[in-house]
């Protein structure tokens, strides 16, 4: 893979996914899955701290976070006014 970048990390943890969506949405959908885009093993759990927990603890990474069954792991939400951002689930 050579030295990894945010965007070489993202589409290589978007294959993996995509190649097991079917299988992972069957049985862990929204929970969070860290990929191992180096090794491809993925690391199921209920929040995305257990996920990343479990992937380091193996010697892993680098990650790409997603939410099973979701478009994406945390979306952002922006108080009336544009301010006071924060991270909805």
């Amino acid at each position: 893979m050579g030295t990894p970048n945010k965007h070489s990390i993202v589409e290589a943890g978007q294959k993996i996914y995509a190649r097991r969506q079917n299988e992972l949405e069957a049985q862990s959908r929204g929970q969070f899955a860290a990929i191992d885009v180096a090794s491809q093993q993925i690391f199921v759990a209920p929040t995305a701290d257990e996920a990343l927990r479990a992937g380091h603890a193996s010697g892993a990474g680098p990650f790409y976070l997603v939410r099973i069954g979701f478009r994406a792991a945390y979306r952002m939400r922006r108080g009336l006014h544009g301010t006071d951002a924060r991270i909805a689930r």
